[in-house]
């Protein structure tokens, strides 16, 4: 129940104040079993990561427009626009796709930024 509609409960005559009460003493769990969801998919990563070094391999321009979108981070290791020949190999491993991806499912986007 967030603040707006908990106060709309509240002006409709219903007592929501043991349910907020409820709510607060639940948040640190809650954000501790998502900081520990975070890191076992951290972990997850780096561990295949340390299977297959090899880069991310990029094989189309639309694909390199959708891990570009997806990272924020350069396709190529001068740090210039995307890559023009295809396949190609981004300067980093696959970790940073999974890692990224990982955050962004479980911090909302707007808090990143």
């Amino acid at each position: 129940m967030n603040r707006a509609s908990s106060h709309t409960a509240g002006k409709c005559g219903y007592h929501v104040a043991p349910l907020q009460e409820v709510l607060a003493a639940g948040r640190l769990k809650y954000l501790d079993l998502l900081g520990s969801a975070l890191s076992a998919a951290v972990a997850e990563a780096i561990h295949l990561d340390a299977q297959a070094l090899a880069p991310v391999e990029i094989d189309s321009p639309a694909a390199a427009a959708e891990l570009g979108a997806d990272l924020g981070l350069p396709l190529t290791a001068d740090g210039g626009g995307p890559p023009t020949v295809f396949p190609s190999a981004a300067p980093f491993s696959p970790t940073v796709p999974v890692v990224v991806r990982a955050l962004r499912r479980r911090v909302p986007f707007k808090q990143l930024t």
